[in-house]
C-alpha cells in the first residue's frame, strides 16, 4: 500500500520554500519523488493537483511568487476540484511568462524551459 502525501505535508513544503528553507530544486525533487509514483498516493485530488504543479515547476516556471496562489488552491475543499483547476488556469493567464523566461534564463534549473 502506498504512502500518502497529505495537504498538510504539501503546505509545509510550500511554506518552507517560501521561507527560504528549501530551494526550488529541493521542492521539485521532493514532488518528483512522490507524484505519479507507485510508492505514493495523494490525500485527495486537490493535493494531487498542487503536487502535479510542483512536479513540473521547472517546465511551468513556477517560483516562490506563486506560493500564495498554490496555498489558496490547496485550501479549497476536495469537492471543488473543478474550481481549483479553473482557478489555476485563471491565475496562469495573469503571469507574464515572457518576463519570467527572461528573469529565469540564467538559472540552470529553469533555463532549458526559457527558450
Amino acid at each position: 500500500m502506498p504512502s500518502i502525501v497529505t495537504r498538510h505535508e504539501v503546505e509545509s513544503i510550500l511554506r518552507r520554500w517560501q521561507a527560504g528553507e528549501l530551494t526550488h530544486q529541493q521542492v521539485f525533487v521532493w514532488a518528483n519523488d512522490r507524484f505519479a509514483s507507485e510508492q505514493w498516493g495523494s490525500e485527495d485530488e486537490i493535493t494531487n493537483e498542487v503536487l502535479a504543479e510542483l512536479d513540473t515547476l521547472n517546465m511551468n516556471l513556477t517560483t516562490v511568487d506563486d506560493i500564495p496562489h498554490l496555498l489558496q488552491v490547496l485550501a479549497l475543499p476536495n469537492s471543488q476540484v473543478e474550481s481549483a483547476i479553473a482557478l489555476q488556469q485563471a491565475y496562469a493567464s495573469t503571469i507574464d511568462i515572457q518576463a519570467r523566461r527572461v528573469a529565469l534564463a540564467t538559472d540552470t534549473f529553469y533555463a532549458p524551459f526559457c527558450r
